[in-house]
Formats: C-alpha cells, sequence, structure tokens
C-alpha cells in the first residue's frame, strides 16, 4: 500500500511538471509566432525594390502599347 501511495505521487507530480513544461513551451512558441506575425504584417519592401517594381510596370505597359501600335502598322 505504502508502495502503491509512493508510486501515484511520484507519477502525479511527473505529470504535472510536464504538463507546467508543455504550457510553458507553447507560451514561448506563441510569443514567437505572434512577433513573426507582426514583422509579416509591418513588412515593407525595401524602396529599391519598389522601384524596381514599378520600372518593370511600366516597361509592361510600354511593350504593350508597341505591340498594339504594332498590330495596327501590320493591319494596313
Amino acid at each position: 500500500m505504502i508502495a502503491f501511495t509512493a508510486v501515484s505521487v511520484w507519477v502525479y507530480f511527473g505529470l504535472t511538471e510536464r504538463i507546467s513544461f508543455l504550457e510553458h513551451n507553447l507560451e514561448l512558441t506563441m510569443e514567437e509566432v505572434e512577433e513573426n506575425d507582426n514583422w509579416i504584417d509591418e513588412f515593407e519592401p525595401p524602396q529599391s525594390v519598389q522601384n524596381t517594381v514599378s520600372q518593370v510596370h511600366q516597361l509592361q505597359i510600354s511593350i504593350a502599347e508597341l505591340q498594339l501600335r504594332l498590330a495596327v502598322l501590320e493591319g494596313k
């Protein structure tokens, strides 16, 4: 009976310790996830990247205009 009680107490404290450890790890993980989420929400590409994207967009428009003009000239 004493041995059963000792084993039961040992198992109880072992489980309690494990649950506390897992809860702590979960809290740390949730903090990291929140930090990453904030970084993603606040991310803005560098100005050089924004400028390059704008230039590529303007080039796409210019190419489309030139293709249209060429199609009109070939149609005549």
